[in-house]
């Protein structure tokens, strides 16, 4: 299942940002996604957000899957939604699998 977190400011934004904090309980297989915005909001050819839905179900499609294979296949997916068309900013993806804490960045860049 998905956690929301609490809607905070964007990080590096200011250095008087506030944050809230939220505690939760990692179990095996868990898995920490962070991302830019640019993942949600590239667009294809029509002006079609990828969008937070298809992000999510993404996600919970893909418990079963390492940090490299998660992170690839969103890279797909957003590639096959672009489908050429320029983004608009960098899109940065970091993801954590508990208990194994296998990390992987991957950033796309203009």
């Amino acid at each position: 299942s998905i956690i929301e977190v609490d809607d905070n400011p964007r990080l590096g934004m200011s250095i008087d940002s506030h944050f809230t904090e939220q505690k939760t309980h990692l179990v095996n297989e868990n898995v920490l996604f962070f991302y830019t915005d640019e993942l949600t909001e590239a667009k294809n050819s029509k002006g079609d957000k990828w969008g937070d839905k298809r992000l999510q179900a993404l996600l919970e499609s893909s418990f079963r899957m390492n940090s490299k294979e998660l992170v690839s296949r969103i890279q797909k997916a957003i590639t096959q939604h672009t489908d050429g068309s320029p983004l608009h900013d960098d899109i940065t993806m970091m993801a954590i699998k508990y208990p194994y804490l296998h990390i992987l960045h991957l950033l796309f860049y203009l």
